[in-house]
């Protein structure tokens, strides 16, 4: 299970624009002509062309025309929505943006933008946020650079809550991305104006009141993720800790699974020493696997996962000393009489399958019980029916290497030999089950 993120370096936008003055011989020429006044119409036309030339998503509320370049005439526009931008016309029309050129220029020779409105990045970020339906009241702001694909990136910075990063492209005034910034630093980046505070808060508001009674968040990670779910480790002030698993569709709260059941997920928890604790839990579920299935003495336990709907019951797969096969068992309930045990075999009919213990191993067994039954077949493939009247075996269909297909009762003491196997015809009219493989 792993987090993968779209973070790539950033690209700075550093730019020098040469603005060429007239030819010495037509400045006498061209004086009148150039202390005309320049109608601020006719420039604010001339930029937004310019600007939609360039693929701006810009409406220009002002605009000064800067002069010639070698590559064109250079503006400088501020926009309706968004940071502003010097905007170069031409053959190949040219957009610099003016939060990425102050935030780069390394000294007075580079180009910056002058109109105040370019230089609040917080108005220019906001409509993205608003745009990203982000709860965040932004306290700062940066551009921190241009991703390969083109887009800028800005980090944002909410007050009492987590930051984001943000990707926009200039054709655009919705950001493409949005990375929260408790993960960012969980693939060891970093945001600048998110504290480990403001981390633990957004968890703490939008998962905290779902948490079991008694967990404050103290600390928070991201722990990885799968196509259906995120998974955040929380630690808790009394120094207890839980996976927090949410929908990848909406965000949704799912459930909270205890560390001590999550060892499993993402590395287990490292926020919280789980060893007392999955100690407690490991001798727990050996006494109640003890009290329903005495044959088996645990060698290694793994917990499956939690049935769903009324009984919530933990399934945990079992080894178990000197058995071929492993056992699995639906343990907790409330009535400790509810709990139950299946090996591995009858456990195919709750469409589970055992980890621990390896197909070949199974197959094994099948075969171990038709060959002490005398039943002459290579066993290719078995399915389980249903369990016998007496919960004792299993009515079990057996498909061999040979193609025949064959019907029998295999003991759940898988040490005894398989009974009344016969062909699936026959099966049919003494069982009434239908041979299926």
């Amino acid at each position: 299970m792993s987090i993968k993120l779209p973070f790539s370096p950033a690209v700075g936008a550093v730019v020098a624009l040469a603005l060429t003055a007239a030819p010495a011989d037509a400045q006498n020429r061209g004086r009148q002509q150039a202390q005309a006044p320049v109608d601020p119409a006719v420039v604010m036309a001339e930029a937004q062309t310019a600007a939609t030339a360039a693929g701006l998503a810009c409406q220009v509320v002002e605009a000064n025309r800067l002069g010639a370049t070698p590559a064109g005439t250079a503006f400088e526009v501020a926009c309706g929505v968004g940071p502003g931008f010097i905007v170069v016309a031409g053959a190949t029309p040219q957009a610099y943006n003016c939060l990425g050129l102050a935030a780069s220029a390394s000294d007075q020779t580079n180009t910056r933008c002058n109109l105040p409105r370019n230089a609040d990045v917080l108005a220019a970020v906001r409509p993205y946020v608003e745009a990203a339906n982000l709860s965040c009241s932004i306290d700062e702001a940066a551009w921190i650079g241009q991703v390969p694909s083109g887009e800028d990136r800005y980090e944002i910075g909410c007050a009492n809550s987590e930051g984001y990063w943000i990707d926009v492209a200039k054709a655009s005034t919705t950001p493409n991305e949005v990375l929260p910034c408790l993960e960012i630093t969980s693939v060891s980046r970093s945001c600048r104006f998110t504290t480990r505070d403001e981390q633990v808060a957004s968890i703490a508001a939008r998962y905290g009141p779902s948490l079991p009674a008694g967990c404050i968040p103290a600390d928070v990670r991201v722990a990885g993720q799968n196509q259906q779910a995120k998974f955040y480790e929380v630690k808790c002030g009394n120094d207890s800790g839980y996976f927090v698993r949410t929908l990848i569709a909406d965000g949704r709260f799912d459930r909270a699974i205890p560390c001590a059941d999550a060892l499993s997920i993402g590395g287990g928890c490292t926020l919280v020493d789980t060893s007392a604790a999955v100690a407690a839990a490991t001798s727990a579920r050996n006494a109640a696997l003890a009290a329903i299935y005495p044959d088996c003495q645990t060698v290694e336990a793994q917990l499956i996962g939690r049935e769903q709907g009324a009984t919530q019951r933990e399934v945990v797969e079992f080894r178990c000393t000197g058995k071929p096969i492993g056992v699995v068992g639906f343990l907790g309930a409330a009535d400790p009489a509810d709990n139950e045990a299946l090996d591995c075999i009858t456990v195919t009919l709750r469409n589970l399958e055992c980890r621990m213990t390896a197909a070949a191993q199974i197959k094994s067994a099948l075969q171990a019980q038709m060959d002490s039954g005398n039943m002459p077949c290579a066993i290719q493939s078995f399915m389980v029916h249903a369990r016998t009247d007496d919960l004792r075996g299993d009515f079990t269909e057996i498909k061999c290497e040979d193609d025949r297909r064959l019907f029998g009762q295999f003991p759940h003491d898988r040490s005894r030999a398989a009974v009344d196997v016969m062909i699936c015809a026959r099966a049919r009219l003494v069982f009434g089950f239908e041979c299926e493989l």
